[in-house]
């Protein structure tokens, strides 16, 4: 319903990226930063975003005219998170991870450990790449944009998790209030150029909604507390 609120030539770009969060980089590093990066929340996040890329990389095509060719791309629905979640499912339900070696167990953590600055490093890379090719500025545009992905969504969602709060774990509601307020993933203006979309504007609406979520994330995480 979002997207009518954008010029007409810009629809399908301001859809996409309204509807393709950065559901994995963004909310993996609040909930280290606030949890630690071995929390349940960390594991729960995983889980619930598993089957994401498949969904992305299934479906972007539909918000363009230019139709992606190849509609089912096997290697990116079986893809390497989805493989290594279901291998550390099927260990831990086996319990097999009492007979892994300490030296190995040890090596992963350290790889672990590295992840959250490796992330940050990303995206912060991503964002200025997508500045570099930001075209002329429509203020306008952005304007809309940001109000509706950082504010009005994490805000819609946030009222369904209180409506829904007898029935719904905190760490559920939590990260669904977070997949709700982060920024567009970042792969969004790859696919808008390859549907032949205008990557342009979407290198824009990224940049200003990944600026404003350095306060509307902690702001909407307040607000979750005070009510949740």
């Amino acid at each position: 319903m979002f997207m009518f609120l954008s010029q007409k030539k810009t629809r399908r770009e301001f859809a996409a990226s309204l509807f393709y969060q950065n559901g994995i980089f963004f909310p993996l590093a609040v909930l280290s930063g606030i949890f630690g990066a071995d929390s349940q929340y960390v594991v729960f996040l995983f889980l619930f975003i598993v089957f994401y890329p498949p969904l992305f990389f299934g479906s972007y095509f539909l918000f363009f005219e230019k139709k992606d060719k190849k509609l089912i791309n096997w290697k990116r629905i079986i893809h390497p998170v989805l493989i290594m979640t279901i291998i550390a499912i099927i260990i831990k339900i086996s319990g097999t991870q009492e007979y892994i070696p300490n030296f190995i167990n040890q090596i992963f953590v350290l790889l672990g450990g590295m992840t959250i600055p490796l992330i940050m490093i990303i995206l912060g890379g991503n964002i200025f790449l997508d500045f570099q090719k930001k075209g002329k500025i429509q203020l306008l545009e952005i304007s809309k944009f940001v109000i509706i992905k950082n504010l009005l969504f994490p805000l819609i969602f946030l009222l369904i998790v209180i409506l829904i709060k007898s029935v719904i774990s905190y760490p559920i509601a939590l990260i669904i209030i977070l997949q709700a307020a982060v920024p567009p993933v970042t792969a969004v203006p790859l696919v808008t150029e390859r549907a032949g979309g205008n990557r342009a504007i979407v290198n824009q609406f990224i940049v200003a909604s990944f600026s404003l979520s350095l306060i509307s994330i902690p702001f909407i995480i307040f607000l979750f507390e005070l009510y949740f």
